[in-house]
């Protein structure tokens, strides 16, 4: 038997070390009073968090870490990306690519935002990657619009735009939760979009392994289209096969 809890009554929601985003809530039912499951929209008003990416196929990592997913671009082409990950995919209804340590929080998903215009990836300001990483409707934004953000490095690798910054996600008692992020942007030939593989580490991890870590996956990060190939449509009839059928048997 429950005790200390009234119909309705909420228990503590578990967060995935930190990342503002909750992994599961539960709720007690006044009927059972036994744990039900509390959708993010319940308590923060919130549905999952959007990250721009449609999937054509369901994300998959090898055992040599590499994961692999075709995305939908607004083109009709398709997107095919890839990168290293030393961590497990996490799935569920919240996740579209990702993969996180769960015990830590670390880890890196894909967002894909629509490309202004005719701007380069160079030529983009900065805070027009951070706005839509750090919005109110994305991974950070459960709790509000994550604070305190400050660029550290922001520069071109060949064809990839790389984002360092800093930040602050907000817990559900909205204390600060200082984060380090680090971010691959791409923008692949036959897309109107940019592809982005964000990857976040609390401060406390950041300076204790996730750096290296994350480096390493974003600078792995690779995007490329292609055209899907049309389904051959059918141009014998049941009759013409009947013909054939008669003309063996012959």
């Amino acid at each position: 038997v429950l005790r200390g809890f009234g119909a309705g009554a909420l228990l503590r929601p578990a967060l995935a070390a930190d990342t503002g985003v909750p992994e599961a809530k539960y709720q007690l039912s006044s009927d059972s009073m036994t744990a039900m499951p509390l959708g993010l929209g319940s308590m923060a008003g919130k549905s999952r968090p959007e990250t721009g990416v449609q999937l054509r196929n369901e994300p998959s990592r090898g055992s040599d870490g590499q994961v692999t997913a075709e995305l939908e671009a607004s083109t009709g082409n398709v997107i095919a990306i890839s990168f290293y990950s030393p961590w497990p995919l996490v799935t569920g209804a919240f996740y579209d690519v990702e993969s996180r340590d769960r015990s830590n929080g670390e880890g890196c998903y894909v967002q894909v935002t629509p490309l202004e215009g005719s701007k380069s990836l160079e030529g983009l300001p900065s805070s027009f990657f951070t706005e839509q990483i750090l919005s109110s409707k994305g991974r950070f934004g459960a709790y509000g619009v994550p604070v305190n953000v400050k660029m550290v490095s922001s520069r071109m690798e060949g064809a990839i735009r790389v984002l360092e910054f800093t930040f602050s996600a907000l817990s559900p008692t909205y204390a600060e939760v200082p984060r380090h992020a680090v971010v691959a942007v791409t923008a692949p030939e036959g897309a109107k979009e940019v592809v982005m593989l964000v990857g976040t580490a609390s401060a406390a991890r950041w300076n204790k392994g996730a750096s290296k870590l994350l480096s390493e996956a974003t600078s792995s990060f690779r995007a490329t289209t292609f055209k899907p190939a049309r389904a051959k449509k059918a141009k014998r009839n049941i009759f013409a096969v009947e013909e054939e059928e008669e003309e063996e048997q012959a």
